[in-house]
């Protein structure tokens, strides 16, 4: 072979692992990145929220929120920062719904159960409060007041939503202007989740904070 023919095979090995290279790091890149949020059914009818998909033959990879529900209107709402990366197969998968923009399952207050709502004494880590549960204007509102803990202040629930028989709902400090009207030390965010009586008179159910700890929590209906 001609040192000639030697240089244009080495340069097409060059370009063609370049290629190679660029197809399969593009798809990679723009996954990353993607911003696009879904919301996928499984086999076993939880929903759960992903991002950052990809889909490769039967395969699906992609980051996934850990929180999954039987009701959609009852997901957590989106924080990125604590999806994990998993595989999961297209055969244990119903559906994936695209949400665009700021699109979100909305609960129909509606349909809420008046004995779902109302004022809870709430018990907390050694912390006893007021919780509060109510509707205005067809949304569902949330407050918490622990009058030894910090300044005692009402403090407003984010992310609310009560439905089959279950209720959510973030407490947070996320902006050094909550952080001193709390009176709390730091910035905080507890996701909590808990399951009414029959009756509706009692929610038990777990709190769970920024470092992934679980702890109890109870309310009963004053």
């Amino acid at each position: 072979m001609t040192r000639k023919k030697v240089l244009l095979f080495r340069l097409s090995l060059v370009l063609i692992s370049i290629a190679i290279i660029i197809l399969v790091a593009l798809p990679v890149v723009k996954v990353l990145t993607s911003s696009c949020s879904v919301i996928i059914k499984d086999k076993d009818l939880n929903y759960f929220r992903a991002g950052n998909l990809f889909i490769c033959g039967n395969t699906i990879i992609c980051r996934r929120d850990p929180e999954s529900a039987k009701d959609k209107s009852m997901l957590p709402e989106e924080d990125r920062s604590g999806y994990v990366f998993r595989l999961l197969s297209m055969d244990n998968i119903i559906s994936i719904e695209i949400l665009h923009g700021e699109e979100q399952p909305v609960a129909d207050t509606l349909a809420v159960n008046p004995r779902y709502l109302g004022r809870f004494k709430i018990k907390l880590q050694g912390h006893e409060g007021i919780l509060t549960i109510s509707v205005f204007k067809e949304r569902i509102y949330g407050t918490v007041k622990f009058p030894q803990w910090g300044k005692g202040a009402v403090e407003n629930l984010k992310g609310v939503k009560v439905g089959s028989g279950e209720v959510r709902f973030i407490r947070s400090a996320s902006t050094p202007a909550e952080i001193k009207r709390l009176g709390a030390n730091y910035l905080f965010k507890q996701k909590f989740s808990g399951t009414y009586s029959s009756a509706g008179k009692v929610i038990k159910g777990f709190m769970t904070n920024d470092r992934g700890e679980q702890h109890e929590w109870e309310a009963v209906k004053k």
